[in-house]
């Protein structure tokens, strides 16, 4: 989902695009996921089978086909391979500079990017990608949507530097839990909301190489709010920590202005891990409703498209 803004002065509108639907499906673990030994918790719903952009869910009674995804990912698909399915779009939108004509507007975008599913289905896994592959900068190929975003917008700024752009990026990290909005770069302090929804005196943190991308994933993914459940139990051997509980937002703000003619450009890439929504019965734990889930989701969402 995008938002395209007008910055040509005099003006002051906005347009939402419509959302785009791209389906992970996971593989089978033989450990977490969904491997449930209790007939209590049977999962009676099953994926019957999928295309590239089509997948069918099979129940008791019938297989359901839908045909909302704009692409189906496979479970064979690598990190890599997933990541290309998503960002390209985005990232061209995101990454073009300002333009060098004064009589043109610049289009500044707001991008929200989000990962929703069940508990265990792996959308901590598609955003951030596995804990070993974050502790060092050469092997990226299991990294995740957000640290492939940020090394994608540092190698943009390398280029345009000698167009004559410069450009600041910084990046700052909320956590949404139960009607709390908390700062991930700050001690988990309250972050108020406006009443236009606007996250308000966040933490900022500049970022300009890949060694301070990975200290700040190291501090929020320590900060988050996490613990196991039934649906997917923490695992010392799958390098896993167990399922994430809270909303986690990872705004991108990039700041590009040509120097010839002082024009200035400001997008922003907002990139959501939204915690799972099931019945407490199911999971184990101490959770929200589905339903209350769902509203909450709704709330988070709508504070970040801003």
């Amino acid at each position: 989902m995008s938002r395209q803004e007008s910055s040509r002065k005099g003006e002051d509108w906005k347009k939402l695009s419509r959302p785009n639907v791209i389906i992970r499906v996971r593989p089978q673990a033989e450990c977490g996921g969904h491997q449930e030994t209790d007939d209590r918790l049977s999962v009676e719903i099953r994926l019957h089978s999928w295309t590239e952009d089509t997948i069918s869910i099979e129940d008791s009674h019938q297989v359901r086909e839908y045909t909302f995804p704009r692409k189906v990912i496979s479970p064979e698909a690598s990190q890599e391979e997933s990541y290309k399915s998503l960002l390209p779009p985005l990232m061209e939108k995101f990454l073009k500079p300002p333009l060098s004509d004064d009589s043109k507007v610049n289009n500044a975008y707001n991008i929200l990017l989000f990962a929703y599913g069940q508990t265990g289905t792996g959308k901590t896994h598609s955003i951030f990608g596995p804990k070993t592959s974050l502790s060092q900068t050469e092997n990226q190929s299991d990294w995740g949507v957000f640290p492939v975003t940020v090394s994608k917008i540092l190698d943009h700024m390398a280029t345009v530097k000698h167009e004559g752009i410069e450009c600041i990026l910084t990046v700052g990290a909320l956590d949404f839990y139960v009607g709390t909005c908390v700062d991930l770069m700050n001690n988990r302090e309250p972050v108020e909301v406006d009443e236009k929804r606007t996250p308000l005196g966040y933490k900022e943190l500049q970022l300009s190489s890949l060694e301070e991308l990975l200290s700040f994933l190291e501090t929020i993914l320590k900060a988050r709010k996490s613990f196991g459940t039934r649906m997917n139990e923490a695992s010392q051997e799958d390098d896993h920590d167990g399922s994430s509980r809270s909303h986690c937002a990872l705004i991108l703000t990039l700041r590009q202005v040509n120097k010839e003619n002082r024009q200035c450009l400001v997008n922003r890439f907002t990139i959501v891990d939204l915690a799972g929504a099931e019945r407490p019965s199911t999971t184990g734990g101490e959770r929200m409703s589905a339903f209350e889930a769902y509203i909450e989701e709704k709330n988070v969402l709508g504070q970040l498209v801003f």
